[in-house]
């Protein structure tokens, strides 16, 4: 301790383990705050050069809020300017600026390239049990396919696709599309899409896909937070990680 009454740190840059009094002057004196930590902790404190103690960089802050994801030694969330909590979490994703109309639409290609390769064994599948085979005079096989094929078809296809959308999305917040793209799907707050609110938000997609062409989606170029009708409706944003 100096004559001014604070700990020194001798270290520079490295990494102090044990026992830290952080001091700060207040009005009516000094006050001491101890902060523990432990030699197994993950969650070491970094003496800078200057003297200063910080947290280690590869934890985040959280706001209460928006649930955004922000520096350790941020004070004030970025996005909506409330004090964050000093509280550092470990393996938390970061919540990038919303996800564009074109990254988007790629990603759908990547998506409908999927369920198309997936579709076509479906298909295959059907086929085996609905289309009529015979053989003619000059054994040629002749293919008869009826109506009970194609609402086969067109059911378990769009089946296929309500549980990979709604089970993607709720379980890991992207599909294999946006996975690749490093684009995610969230609430507007910035926490997770239940199961319940992604069958929500497949349905009405896919509403606006099969029923209107798709044309709804032209919204999202033009929204400031990048949201299309499913996501107004169901309070969900996608945003890059």
């Amino acid at each position: 301790m100096n004559e001014h009454g604070y700990l020194s740190a001798t270290a520079e840059g490295g990494i102090i383990r044990g026992r830290l009094a952080l001091l700060r002057k207040v009005s009516n004196g000094l006050e001491i705050r101890m902060d523990e930590v432990s030699p197994e902790s993950p969650e070491p404190a970094i003496v800078t050069e200057s003297g200063g103690v910080e947290p280690d960089s590869s934890g985040k802050k959280v706001c209460t809020a928006c649930r955004t994801v922000n520096e350790p030694a941020a004070l004030y969330c970025y996005k909506c300017g409330v004090k964050l909590p000093e509280e550092i979490q470990f393996g938390v994703e970061a919540i990038g600026p919303p996800a564009g109309f074109w990254i988007r639409f790629v990603a759908y290609l990547i998506d409908r390239l999927f369920l198309g390769i997936i579709g076509f064994v479906i298909a295959l599948i059907v086929a085996t049990f609905l289309v009529d085979t015979s053989v003619n005079g000059t054994l040629e096989f002749e293919f008869t396919i009826g109506p009970e094929f194609m609402w086969w078809t067109i059911a378990m296809i769009v089946a296929l696709e309500i549980v990979y959308f709604t089970v993607a999305v709720g379980a890991w917040g992207k599909t294999i599309g946006k996975a690749m793209l490093s684009v995610k799907v969230v609430r507007s707050d910035g926490d997770r899409v239940s199961y319940g609110r992604s069958l929500a938000r497949c349905l009405v997609y896919l509403i606006q896909l099969e029923l209107i062409m798709g044309l709804p989606f032209i919204i999202i170029a033009f929204n400031p937070e990048k949201q299309g009708i499913h996501d107004m409706i169901c309070d969900t944003r996608v945003a890059r990680v």
